[in-house]
């Protein structure tokens, strides 16, 4: 057995734990009307950020919004934009896709014609 550094066991333990902003659902655990609690702040802070739920409505109800008809509606606007089953609760396949970070936007090149590349080529340009 191998004898890891500080840094290697932290990062081990930070790879076997979700990040603490994030949600983990038990199996078969749904996210739904009525629900109440951290797990359902934290999903409305994610979809503040998203842009699918009003940054008001949330903070009208802070600390402890209960998962009511505006988040269920936020999440079937989220689930239909993303093509996933529209059922207004949030399941582990919902849940994952929300947190998903979005992929960086990588700006492609124009297409460049066969005289513009040969005169770059030849450092006419």
């Amino acid at each position: 057995m191998a004898i890891k550094t500080k840094k290697e066991q932290e990062n081990d333990d930070a790879a076997e734990s979700p990040p603490p902003d994030n949600i983990t659902l038990g199996e078969g655990e749904l996210l739904k009307r009525g629900a109440p609690g951290e797990k359902t702040d934290k999903l409305q802070q994610k979809l503040v950020e998203k842009g699918y739920l009003d940054q008001k409505d949330y903070d009208d109800c802070k600390p402890k919004c209960p998962f009511g008809p505006k988040t269920e509606k936020a999440v079937k606007a989220y689930q239909k934009a993303n093509k996933l089953e529209i059922t207004g609760k949030v399941d582990n396949k919902t849940l994952g896709k929300l947190q998903t970070p979005p992929k960086p936007k990588v700006k492609v090149a124009a297409k460049t014609s066969e005289a513009d590349r040969a005169s770059l080529l030849l450092g006419k340009k």
